[in-house]
């Protein structure tokens, strides 16, 4: 269970910099380009925790997880 939650947060921690650091590096020539990305960018980690929560645990659909994923997103 360690393991999994240090795996976790070293993979939610390398998202967080690539798009911070994509949304930086685009902010600086066009706000809307950069809000752009930076709304796609949460828009596809969004859409896929929803598809791996309900192709590979559909029971756990009703528990919270998707709300947690996308609130931590």
């Amino acid at each position: 269970t360690g393991l999994a939650a240090f795996f976790i947060n070293l993979a939610v921690e390398n998202f967080s910099g690539w798009k911070f650091a994509a949304t930086f590096s685009i902010i600086q020539h066009s706000y809307l380009a950069g809000f752009l990305v930076y709304m796609l960018f949460n828009l596809a980690l969004v859409l896929s925790s929803v598809y791996i929560v309900t192709r590979f645990a559909p029971a756990a659909a009703g528990s919270g997880i998707p709300e947690i994923k996308g609130y931590l997103n």
